[in-house]
């Protein structure tokens, strides 16, 4: 996923058969037919700029070895970001923009004074359209430029005349992180290649019994991908709020969400029609919820450290059943039982608490030096495993951005998967045991083949 945040992030190899982005700490080279993907791991802070060199081998101050995908070197001159970077006709050199701008929204050409060892420039007309240029690629016959935009839009310079030629396509006011592939004639001709979200991914859901679809939130939207294509296939948007959590019904018909404005949102999957908006459901906003199996209840957890639960009446009315209060900071996280009777919530005061959704009442206590983020039952429902904090317990992904795999019985590391390059938020792995989903806090969404065949999870 390109979270669309780097200027000048895109580059297409000049093989034309890779994209090479970043993605937070992280540079990846992505495959266009079958979309498969490497990922150069040597920043430690995000990356900020790329180029790719005019023959292909080499990409970034780390300088990468294409061929090899390892580092061939590095260069450490500029003490703060380097804001752009850019490859000569021949490889031979390698200019680096580093500091702040002056704030000035001019568009220039610069020619080189090789007798007098200056480089002077020339403004070029843009007449009153009036831009903030981001990024910069020269036509492979030095007959144009093109300029990506703030606003969305692509400006089509004459490099000799250094007037405007075109721009297009039309501005779109909704900024979303999309790929696309444009014609150089024709700026209204584009393809979507890829989407994303635009900020932290917080959580994902796979539909019981599937491996085939899943979903995803985060700031603005829910969004519904294809698992094999990792194509968008559905985007529900509420503008300027956040989705905390979500959770899709057993039955495939629906989707749960929590939302920060404290309303619980439920949505049709296939057309992303809203069904259900339980409002003031918290005080506090919504950051956790989860179905029962009969798909007759919703349990919701809030920013106050109150445990709701909800029934669900015929035409998608509702009412509020029962609320229990004993955590004493947010809920994180809501697991039920698979006989309805049961559910434990894991919360950032310290606390998992199993509870009694009969009769609604505290069944069991564990404290912890901790800020727990999520709780799961063992599969035999004799256990519960948590991960905080404190990184103790089980975790299949945390701080250090790497997904692990463990034995239960063991507790030793069997696979450790190296992609992520933000914090990872949450893991999801699907009822069949053949694939897991990672999303993290740089907007990206893996799609992982579990390790272990399905016989002996």
């Amino acid at each position: 996923m390109c979270s669309g945040h780097v200027p000048s992030g895109l580059r297409v190899h000049p093989d034309r058969e890779h994209l090479v982005y970043p993605l937070g700490c992280t540079v990846i080279l992505k495959r266009l037919g079958d979309g498969g993907q490497h990922f150069l791991h040597g920043h430690t802070d995000n990356v900020s700029c790329v180029a790719v060199s005019k023959s292909g081998r080499y990409a970034d101050i780390i300088i990468w070895d294409f061929a090899k995908r390892d580092i061939y070197a590095r260069l450490s001159l500029h003490k703060a970001k380097v804001e752009a970077l850019s490859f000569s006709p021949n490889d031979k050199y390698l200019v680096s923009l580093g500091g702040q701008d002056d704030g000035s929204y001019s568009l220039r050409v610069w020619e080189l004074d090789l007798p007098n060892r200056k480089v002077r420039p020339t403004e070029c007309q843009t007449s009153l359209l009036k831009r903030i240029i981001t990024c910069i690629e020269i036509a492979d016959d030095d007959q144009f430029f093109f300029c990506g935009t703030t606003s969305g839009d692509i400006l089509k310079v004459n490099l000799k005349t250094r007037l405007l030629n075109i721009c297009g396509p039309v501005k779109n006011k909704n900024k979303f992180q999309n790929m696309y592939r444009f014609s150089y004639t024709n700026l209204e001709d584009h393809q979507l290649i890829s989407s994303s979200h635009s900020s932290a991914v917080l959580d994902a859901a796979i539909p019981f019994g599937s491996s085939e679809l899943f979903a995803t939130c985060s700031r603005d939207d829910i969004r519904v991908w294809h698992a094999t294509t990792s194509k968008e296939v559905l985007r529900i948007r509420v503008p300027n709020m956040t989705c905390n959590a979500l959770d899709i019904m057993v039955d495939g018909r629906s989707i749960l969400s929590a939302w920060n404005d404290g309303k619980i949102r439920v949505f049709a999957p296939e057309s992303g029609r809203i069904l259900l908006v339980i409002d003031n459901a918290h005080s506090m906003g919504v950051t956790a919820v989860a179905w029962t199996r009969d798909c007759k209840k919703i349990l919701s957890g809030g920013g106050e450290g109150q445990l709701r639960v909800w029934e669900l009446q015929p035409a998608w009315g509702h009412r509020l059943l029962e609320t229990m209060k004993e955590h004493k900071a947010t809920v994180t996280d809501i697991q039920v039982k698979s006989d309805d009777k049961e559910c434990v919530t894991a919360s950032s005061d310290g606390a998992c608490i199993i509870w009694d959704l009969v009769h609604y009442r505290r069944c069991q206590l564990v404290l912890a030096n901790t800020l727990f983020r999520c709780v799961r039952y063992h599969p035999e429902e004799l256990h519960i495993v948590t991960s905080g904090t404190d990184r103790k317990v089980c975790s299949w992904g945390g701080d250090d951005k790497l997904v692990k795999v463990w034995t239960y019985l063991e507790g030793e590391v069997t696979h450790v998967g190296v992609g992520h390059s933000g914090k990872i938020t949450s893991v999801r792995l699907c009822s069949n045991n053949r694939t897991l989903v990672t999303t993290s806090s740089d907007g990206a969404i893996l799609r992982w083949r579990f390790p272990h065949p399905p016989s002996s999870s």
